[in-house]
């Protein structure tokens, strides 16, 4: 049975109303629970409403979206502040469980505890977003727009030209980084492959149903792209941070004794993580170009293009 594809704008609206009652299920279960997960699910449904709205943002009246997305970006920088620390001690808290030489133990469990102090001040920046989210009245704001009917025109695309369209596009925006998959070094443009990645994927999970669940196998590649990379780049911000974070301890310390004897300690258990990010940043990358030499083999992205562009 051939199943009727709605138009681009039912498909559109229906989207956005969908991504937006997640967000506001994400908000009411972080401003309860407050945890890593949850900050996660909330950044998670920032993202994917502001995906759908960048590509419908012709079926919802401009100035209702626009006062809508203004404030989803503001929840979006505040819980990325606060998810970007939970990434930190989480590391942190792995290679503590570990079976560590004590001499390292010390400078990982101050990590851990700057790690927590800067956690618990970015919390009250959440509670602030959402309580500004709610103030504008964004809910009410977004069912009336939701609820108002749909512009009455024609389209010169299909929806599913559309979507091969939006996925074409994002699509080589990953492309353009290729020829930097063989430079480890590359770190900038790696983590803009990885934003690109996310992009895609996003698109593509929008757009699954107009193709009936096919493009997963697609969604499931370029999420190990996407997570590899991301992988690789928490090692480099990691590695770029830890000298300024061991200059701030030294002060401290010298502030508190007199002198910086008793840093010694903190110093061999930072330099130890250190030593980890970089071989686990090395790892990462060697995971990445294993998964892009694969889709090189397979010719995953002609493979994509093809299915998209001559599905009706």
């Amino acid at each position: 049975m051939i199943h009727r594809l709605p138009s681009y704008h039912i498909f559109g609206k229906r989207t956005l109303a969908k991504r937006f009652t997640i967000l506001i299920a994400e908000i009411n279960i972080a401003r309860t629970r407050n945890d890593a997960d949850a900050i996660h699910d909330m950044r998670v449904a920032t993202r994917r409403f502001h995906a759908a709205a960048l590509i419908f943002s012709d079926c919802l009246p401009t100035a209702s979206l626009r006062k809508c997305e203004r404030q989803v970006r503001k929840l979006r920088k505040s819980v990325g502040t606060v998810r970007d620390c939970d990434v930190q001690r989480q590391f942190v808290e792995r290679l503590l469980n570990r079976s560590l030489p004590r001499r390292y133990r010390s400078g990982l469990e101050r990590l851990a505890l700057r790690l927590k102090q800067k956690r618990e001040r970015q919390t009250s920046e959440i509670e602030i977003a959402i309580n500004n989210f709610e103030k504008h009245g964004i809910v009410g704001v977004m069912q009336h727009t939701l609820s108002a009917p749909l512009p009455r025109r024609r389209l010169p695309l299909t929806l599913r030209q559309r979507a091969a369209r939006e996925i074409v596009v994002h699509l080589s925006s990953v492309l353009v980084f290729e020829q930097y998959t063989h430079q480890p070094s590359a770190v900038v443009q790696l983590h803009q492959m990885r934003i690109a990645a996310k992009r895609l994927r996003y698109v593509m999970e929008i757009f699954n149903p107009v193709y009936s669940g096919k493009l997963k196998p697609f969604i499931n590649t370029v999420r190990s792209i996407q997570d590899s990379l991301g992988n690789m780049h928490d090692c480099v911000v990691w590695l770029q941070t830890i000298p300024g974070f061991l200059e701030k301890e030294r002060r401290r310390t010298e502030k508190f004794f007199g002198e910086t004897a008793a840093f010694a300690r903190i110093e061999k258990g930072i330099l130890y993580l250190a030593d980890i990010a970089r071989r686990e940043e090395m790892r990462h990358y060697r995971k990445f170009t294993r998964i892009w030499k694969q889709t090189e083999r397979n010719q995953t992205w002609k493979t994509l293009t093809d299915f998209i562009t001559t599905s009706r």
